[in-house]
């Protein structure tokens, strides 16, 4: 299916395409998702990719595929689910997930949901990101997902300005976490990432990419805080494990604090 845009005014709306057909996005004006209620996108292991830079949904957003999914939105953008299945009452798990948003924030809607495979979430301050003299700094976007519930059992991986707040009910493993723009800490204030108790002993927290923040990262886990193949740069460290250990002997914390 290729979406050739809509606007629904306040009305919301729903998106799907029928067995594991794909959903894509004709660019430009025309190509636009554009509605202040709720929307909701639906496929099979078709997946879609909606990454027009002029969607705007500024009602809740629910993204529901098994499939690969991307979709862009401008302006603050409100989750309240990304699973597999619209009609799944067993909340089965979404594929893999690339939410970006231009010029807003992210936030969770309460009692909502993310349950996915990998899961990369960006916010981009357009005006710094397209500024070659005189930029000041990034406008600060934060992305704050906090629902205890939430289960993404691949890499997740956040670029934004301002502040990261990510809770997660399964061992997690953290891939790049920076700016975004260069990739280094500017704008970057804080990650803050919180394996809930709830998941056991065992579930832990793996630095597998490169987190680089100004201000402070705090890593909590339940179970193991271990170091793979990433490291941490920021201002300050905390680091907390409930039953657990943090590093190894043979596989230290690599980190470097400013």
């Amino acid at each position: 299916t290729d979406q050739g845009g809509f606007d629904t005014g306040s009305g919301g709306g729903f998106l799907g395409a029928a067995n594991d057909n794909a959903i894509t996005q004709a660019g430009g004006a025309l190509g636009t998702i554009v509605t202040s209620g709720n929307l909701a996108i639906s496929t099979g292991a078709g997946g879609f990719t909606l990454n027009n830079p002029g969607n705007q949904v500024s009602g809740q957003l629910s993204l529901y595929s098994p499939g690969t999914s991307s979709f862009t939105n401008s302006g603050d953008t409100n989750v309240n689910q990304i699973i597999g299945s619209a009609f799944d009452n067993m909340a089965s798990s979404a594929g893999n997930v690339t939410l970006i948003v231009r010029d807003g924030v992210v936030t969770e809607q309460g009692g909502g949901l993310i349950k996915s495979g990998n899961l990369s979430v960006s916010t981009i301050d357009t005006t710094y990101a397209n500024c070659s003299v005189s930029c000041g700094t990034p406008t600060p976007h934060d992305i704050t997902l906090d629902s205890a519930s939430n289960a993404v059992t691949g890499t997740v991986s956040f670029t934004a300005g301002g502040n990261i707040v990510f809770d997660n009910s399964v061992a997690t493993t953290l891939g790049r976490i920076d700016n975004g723009l260069d990739h280094s800490a500017q704008g970057l204030t804080s990650a803050s990432l919180t394996v809930d108790s709830s998941a056991g002993p065992g579930a832990g927290i793996a630095v597998n990419g490169a987190i680089n923040v100004a201000g402070t990262v705090t890593l909590h886990a339940a179970g193991d805080i271990t170091q793979g193949a990433g490291s941490m740069t920021a201002d300050t460290v905390a680091l907390s494990s409930d039953a657990g250990k943090i590093g190894t002997a043979l596989a230290p914390m690599l980190m470097t604090v400013n």
